[in-house]
């Protein structure tokens, strides 16, 4: 279906009152700028928010945080715990705790190795040194990049959702912030030649 065609449906629930606001899900910045820009040739309602993938595990939206930030898109990324791995739920040598997505749907979780737990242990180290439980940290970590309003938390238990709401009190100190990029490396971004 082209993308005009779609924008042209919603723009008629819009007026029709059937919905207020839309989003988008696992689009671009490149995506969500034709969004706008579609939007704004034709007096259309524009895209409000964005729901991603992402974590520390993975950033490959991470360089279209800013343009959604400054076109007042808000993201709201699922799989900030990246199915539990990034909550230290998962132990070096151990088999997963029963109820865990790995050991429901171990392709959820992906492949743990040695070098993923090693980065694990970094990771728990810094959370550590906060004072905070590693998933109330990635939690917070993911809150703290741009244009982020709100997550999309997977919980199975009341107590991960008391946990979860943690995050909200807890700010990263600034120099954990480059520690956590040589961990969780943040995908190249091409430098500006105009502002360096």
């Amino acid at each position: 279906t082209p993308l005009e065609t779609t924008l042209r449906t919603i723009e008629q629930a819009l007026r029709q009152g059937k919905i207020r606001y839309f989003g988008a899900s696992n689009h671009s910045a490149a995506q969500l700028c034709e969004m706008l820009w579609l939007a704004d040739k034709r007096d259309w309602s524009p895209v409000v928010s964005s729901q991603i993938p992402f974590s520390l595990m993975r950033r490959e939206f991470q360089n279209d945080l800013d343009f959604c930030a400054r076109h007042a898109i808000g993201v709201t990324p699922y799989q900030s715990l990246q199915g539990g791995v990034l909550t230290g739920k998962y132990r070096r040598g151990e088999k997963p705790p029963a109820n865990s997505r790995a050991a429901e749907k171990p392709e959820w979780v992906g492949n743990i190795d040695d070098a993923l737990f090693n980065r694990l242990a970094a990771l728990e180290d810094l959370a550590s040194i906060a004072g905070v439980g590693v998933s109330q940290y990635v939690l917070a970590w993911t809150l703290s990049q741009p244009a982020m309003t709100s997550l999309v938390v997977g919980a199975k238990r009341l107590e991960q959702v008391q946990d979860a709401l943690g995050a909200l009190e807890i700010e990263i100190p600034s120099e954990h912030r480059a520690k956590l990029d040589e961990i969780f490396p943040p995908p190249w971004k091409q430098a500006d030649p105009i502002r360096g």
